[in-house]
């Protein structure tokens, strides 16, 4: 058992300039802060760090180092601040310099290895010995510290650990357009990751969190950045916004917990049943959101057996949910529809939902009790998982989904689009060019909400440059039995064409329209021509929605905001 104490008891290091700048420039010289500096663990102890397993990186660096192959001083600050080690304070003053070694332990940076043991040092070799307040990581070119979590301590977390950058983070990063933009808002900016990555692209960005803690560490993070057009307001998710913004991003506490029955975290835990905390955000987005605006939020929603509510208690707006639950629709979506009043901001906003998880209750609660640091078939995890599943149970819930959100204020009501997606498999290629993808997914989806089928026949459309046809023939035949097109980028869908669909793909390079294209198909094929159109337009609209097709807009009818 590591017996450091948790994370809240020790206190957020100053954020002091003149120690943050030299720390930056020090860990950016430094492995693995660092891509030119030479490793000190190989690939398998690299991935094991990812599959949040220390241990064999703690050990090739100990042992390199034991062994003369490197300097203690060089092993020092990735010791520190990576592995969650004791390092001798002799190196870690080699390493930093003394100037630089005095101001970390004097802003609590550095802390006595005996203080964080809670030894006091005599006769067990910790009295030269410090140890990092808080873990510090790497992303785009950023420095993230962060409050030590379970990839190097055994117990569970504190309530107010602020988590550091983890694949919900990365996923939002990735999904998030990058438009330059006046005023930008990050909700519930726990480390401050989301918030360091707009100020790249937003003239003000405002950083928002109910933890005190949170907004210490946030804060600290964009001194070591250098980073000054963060504001940072104190507040529960939309509370302290105050004015409308040009994009909103939100990683909020999601996670739906027992209320009452099991420790809560803030990171994680929004304190409201069920998927309330959704319902507000979902509720409380569109107002905030100016003419073009953009939100890209993280989230769960719940799925309910029939005769159950489809949300806990009262949505915003004094809604009260169906006693039928359309239990294959999921909840945002619901939500909007039920917000979008004549005139109302939900009206006016559309969204793109991207479902990318399903979980029952068990594996639900598995994960998340886990996700605390509750070590397994412990007296805490029996009771907990108690907790959770009489919770469920309460609800009805069947099942859990997780998932991605865009939402944006639509040029006019006309053409605001709902629409869901179910994409749970890997996704197809550079995931840099994910949140282009969705921009143009969006925008299309709009298109087509103000566009009629007569539209749809005088456009010209564009197949996807990523598309890939594959022809399956039975062997000694000549002719396909079956053509699928297969996308290269996004979600890599694949589909089943028939042979006028193929033969629309294949001519689709924007020179001719929909009904052209329709007209002499039905002629090469002999087909009714008024069927054929009627088919290939509800093909189309299909074919749009997933990304296979794009149109082309003549400057007379504008063009698409992809933003």
């Amino acid at each position: 058992m590591n017996t450091s104490p948790t994370t809240a008891s020790v206190p957020v290091p100053t954020a002091d300039e003149t120690t943050l700048r030299p720390l930056a420039d020090l860990l950016k010289r430094s492995f693995p802060f660092s891509p030119e500096a030479a490793p000190l663990w190989d690939t398998h102890a690299q991935a094991a760090i990812e599959r949040s397993n220390a241990a064999p990186a703690i050990v090739q660096t100990r042992a390199r180092v034991a062994a003369g192959e490197i300097p203690a001083p060089e092993a020092a600050l990735a010791l520190l601040f990576v592995l969650d080690q004791a390092v001798d304070a002799g190196s870690v003053a080699e390493a930093c310099g003394r100037e630089l070694f005095a101001a970390l332990r004097a802003d609590g940076w550095l802390l006595d290895a005996g203080e964080t043991t809670g030894s006091d040092g005599a006769g067990d070799g910790t009295e030269d010995q410090v140890r990092a307040a808080l873990t510090v990581t790497t992303f785009d070119g950023l420095l993230i510290a962060a409050d030590w979590g379970t990839l190097t301590r055994d117990e569970p977390l504190a309530g107010d650990h602020v988590l550091g950058l983890g694949g919900a983070g990365r996923t939002l990063a990735a999904i998030t357009p990058r438009m330059p933009v006046e005023l930008a808002c990050d909700i519930g900016t726990g480390c401050g990751i989301q918030a360091l990555l707009l100020a790249a692209h937003s003239a003000r960005v405002i950083a928002t969190d109910i933890s005190t803690r949170a907004l210490a560490i946030a804060e600290l993070n964009a001194g070591l950045n250098g980073i000054e057009s963060i504001e940072f307001r104190a507040g529960d998710m939309l509370a302290p916004i105050d004015e409308p913004v040009d994009l909103l991003v939100a990683n909020p506490p999601f996670v739906i917990t027992p209320q009452g029955e099991t420790q809560t975290f803030e990171y994680r835990d929004g304190g409201q049943p069920g998927d309330a905390i959704m319902a507000g955000l979902i509720a409380g987005i569109p107002g905030r959101l100016r003419p073009d605006g953009n939100a890209v939020l993280l989230g769960n929603w719940e799925y309910h057996a029939a005769g159950k509510h489809s949300a806990p208690g009262k949505p915003p707006g004094g809604l009260t949910a169906p006693d039928a639950v359309v239990t294959e629709v999921p909840a945002p979506i619901r939500w909007c529809e039920e917000l979008s009043t004549p005139g109302s901001p939900a009206a006016e906003t559309s969204m793109l939902l991207i479902e990318r998880e399903h979980l029952d209750p068990v594996a639900y609660a598995e994960t998340w009790i886990r996700d605390g640091g509750v070590a397994r078939m412990s007296g805490r995890w029996q009771a907990d998982t108690t907790a959770w599943l009489n919770d469920f149970g309460t609800r009805g819930v069947a099942r859990i989904g997780f998932g991605w959100i865009r939402m944006h204020r639509a040029p006019t009501p006309s053409q605001r689009a709902l629409h869901h997606l179910r994409e749970t498999g890997p996704l197809a290629g550079d995931t840099a060019t994910l949140a282009a993808v969705l921009d143009t997914r969006l925008a299309v989806l709009e298109w087509l909400a103000g566009t009629d089928d007569a539209g749809l026949e005088r456009t010209a459309f564009i197949r996807g440059q990523d598309l890939v046809e594959h022809r399956h023939h039975t062997p000694g035949e000549d002719e396909p039995h079956t053509i699928t097109y297969e996308q290269g980028t996004g979600f890599g869908r694949t589909i089943t064409a028939d042979t006028a669909l193929a033969g629309l793909l294949g001519v689709s390079d924007g020179s001719l329209s929909l009904g052209a294209i329709s007209d002499a198909l039905a002629q090469l094929l002999e087909a009714d021509p008024a069927a054929l159109r009627a088919q290939l337009t509800g093909q189309v609209r299909q074919l749009l929605a997933d990304g296979f097709l794009f149109p082309v807009l003549d400057s007379g009818a504008g063009e698409l905001n992809t933003r």
